[in-house]
């Protein structure tokens, strides 16, 4: 009985409230809400009046909900267009929720009202008029805070404006510094000049070039050169001059592993087994045949006999099941038996093996570097000065050297190291981006300008340099620039490096170079290294697998050699010149053994088609594409020569007649 009354109270309650909240009733209220009515008022203001002295009261302020509260819904009971509800809060937050507890509770409650009021993005307008509970003092000081915070925003902009600008200036000044550091002023300009030699899309790109004064072009004549001059007082040309490629080992250690020789005969371990497979299955036949005997004479017996009962008959019934299971396995056995036994007949008795014997191959470090190498000259208080600055890149790798294709491992050793080819992308990859000011760093600080004193000679240095015309019958240039060795024939004699190894060549014009394409056969990177040790890069522009010859073009001007006229005759004494076995810029002599026709390296049927000049000059690995001298004249290019384990004194040489007609 208490449980009803406490439930109809209840219901009473909250009915009143709803019933209240819903209207119909003169000033219906509460300390969160109150109701006004047409019938208190048709004046709104005079409603808003009444309300507004309700909130007073709880000091709370007065809100007031339009009737497009809920956007695109019907309004929810209680909430038609007539009414007007008011609710006191202090602020609009808790405005709005007692909104929705009324949604959600509303009686009688349905689905809608506790989605609506569980849902607190729900966007409410309101039309609200803040009751004013603040004394006059209080608001004096509030206008003065706020006016005291936006003093502070305002000089906090100021200084903030004040502190980007010194950053600004500051970021001037810095950039001032480092250009004066780095040798840039006010009056320097840049002329680069585009040239188009082998691998110059590789060269480095320069940053910020917008930061100086910089005229580009895409080549120079003394038209514009001399323009140029008389308008700017310092002016650096800048352009490109030579990309170079070299790769050395730094270290190299010992590692030993096996590689197959033959093969050795062992007995095979698979007779063994056969045979012990054998014995066994045999004694199960013999087990397994007892016991089809045994079972034999038991199912013999029961049918010997008339069963009179069940237990009679099971046991007879069993007797030749039993009968059955053991032939079975008889038969079974005996199959097995006979199949080892086939297996063994067709085992042979010994198995091949492969037989290993230990040796050792080179485990390299290669440290690879590539250069760009750039042409600056210098134009300043009309002086012309030059020099070359370097940018490199430098990357180790892990090489080998000697790994037998028969070896046990070749394939995961050949995996575990890097490869001549991955060293070569490597190195036929682009530079990575230079900053301006590194670039003057390099120009103005590291090593010393060269004074020009034939001004004539500027422009002819700026320009790409052309292929050479070969002179085969009397070949000179200008040497006032080269180094004198003892002999002055290795001025034309140059080193060729590869990433395989390395050869012989020499100058036929001032920047073409003769060798043996053996020595450079499908390398990506051909470096070049003269008697003064200036290394340069080289392309390969031709070649002819039939004579073994390549023609290289390099960058670097040289001496070229000049070639022999007339009728070598046999006996005569002749020097070849190279770098045997790595000695580089070494002499041999030698006499003109015979001249006649023989095979080149390429041609598969040994045909003798080639003409070649036969020696005893001692011919080594790293004299190959060097030239043949008789007394100051190249008569051949240095070839081959035969094993001297075999032989003693036959090497070979290109005549100098295969020689000119691969040149013309």
């Amino acid at each position: 009985m208490q449980k009803i009354i406490i439930y109809f109270t209840f219901v009473l309650f909250f009915s009143f409230d709803a019933y209240a909240l819903i209207g119909n009733k003169k000033l219906q209220s509460s300390p969160q809400y109150i109701y006004v009515s047409n019938k208190d008022s048709k004046n709104p203001n005079v409603r808003f009046d009444i309300a507004k002295r309700h909130c007073a009261k709880y000091k709370k302020n007065t809100f007031h909900f339009k009737n497009d509260w809920y956007k695109g819904n019907p309004l929810p009971t209680g909430f038609r267009k007539k009414n007007f509800r008011f609710i006191c809060a202090l602020n609009s937050s808790v405005a709005r929720e007692i909104l929705y507890d009324f949604i959600a509770n509303k009686i009688p409650k349905k689905k809608f009202n506790k989605k609506i009021g569980k849902q607190k993005s729900i966007i409410i307008e309101f039309s609200s008029r803040d009751f004013e509970t603040r004394t006059p003092e209080q608001i004096e000081k509030d206008k003065a805070e706020k006016k005291r915070i936006e003093e502070e925003k305002r000089l906090a902009e100021i200084k903030a404006k004040v502190e980007a600008e010194k950053r600004k200036k500051a970021a001037i000044e810095e950039k001032k510094r480092k250009k004066i550091e780095v040798g840039i002023t006010d009056y320097t300009t840049l002329v680069k000049i585009k040239k188009n030699i082998d691998k110059s899309h590789l060269f480095p790109e320069i940053d910020n070039l917008n930061e100086i004064n910089l005229i580009s072009l895409n080549e120079i004549d003394k038209n514009n050169f001399n323009n140029l001059i008389n308008k700017y007082k310092e002016i650096y040309f800048l352009t490109e001059a030579d990309y170079i490629a070299t790769s050395n080992v730094i270290n190299q250690i010992k590692k030993k592993s096996q590689m197959k020789v033959g093969e050795i005969y062992v007995l095979n371990p698979k007779l063994a087994k056969l045979e012990t497979e054998i014995n066994n299955l045999d004694r199960q036949r013999i087990l397994a045949w007892r016991r089809v005997e045994s079972a034999n004479a038991e199912n013999n017996y029961y049918l010997s006999i008339t069963c009179r009962d069940f237990l009679c008959s099971a046991k007879a019934i069993a007797a030749a099941v039993a009968l059955g299971k053991a032939k079975d396995n008889y038969r079974s056995l005996e199959e097995k038996l006979q199949k080892s036994i086939n297996e063994l007949e067709n085992t042979p008795g010994e198995i091949s093996k492969p037989k290993y014997q230990s040796y050792e191959y080179v485990e390299q470090e290669v440290e690879a570097k590539k250069e760009a190498v750039f042409k600056v000259i210098k134009f300043n208080n009309s002086k012309f000065e030059e020099k070359d600055i370097i940018f490199f890149e430098t990357k180790k790798f892990r090489t080998s050297n000697g790994i037998n294709a028969k070896d046990k491992n070749y394939d995961k050793l050949k995996n575990k190291y890097d490869s001549t080819n991955l060293i070569s992308n490597w190195q036929n990859s682009k530079f990575s981006n230079i900053q301006y000011l590194n670039l003057f760093k390099k120009i103005n600080n590291e090593g010393k300008f060269k004074l020009i004193s034939k001004q004539s000679e500027i422009v002819s240095r700026l320009k790409e340099i052309k292929i050479a015309k070969v002179d085969l019958e009397d070949s000179v240039s200008d040497t006032s620039n080269l180094k004198t060795s003892k002999d002055n024939r290795f001025n034309s004699v140059v080193v060729i490096k590869t990433n395989e190894g390395m050869g012989a060549g020499f100058y036929v014009s001032s920047n073409l170079i003769l060798t043996n394409y053996h020595v450079v056969e499908n390398s990506l990177n051909i470096t070049v290294e003269d008697i003064n040790k200036k290394n340069f890069s080289a392309r390969l522009i031709k070649k002819d697998l039939s004579k073994d010859l390549a023609l290289l073009k390099v960058n670097k001007r040289g001496k070229p050699v000049r070639f022999f006229n007339g009728q070598l005759e046999q006996g005569s004494e002749v020097e070849a010149l190279g770098h045997p076995r790595g000695l580089k810029f070494s002499l041999s002599k030698g006499t003109v053994s015979a001249i006649r026709k023989y095979a080149s390296t390429y041609d598969v049927l040994g045909t003798p088609n080639v003409l070649f000049i036969q020696t005893d000059a001692a011919i080594n690995p790293g004299n190959s594409g060097g030239p043949l001298f008789y007394k100051n004249k190249v008569v051949g290019v240095n070839t081959q020569g035969l094993s001297k384990n075999e032989n003693e004194g036959l090497n070979f040489a290109v005549h100098f007649d295969e020689v000119k007609s691969f040149l013309k």
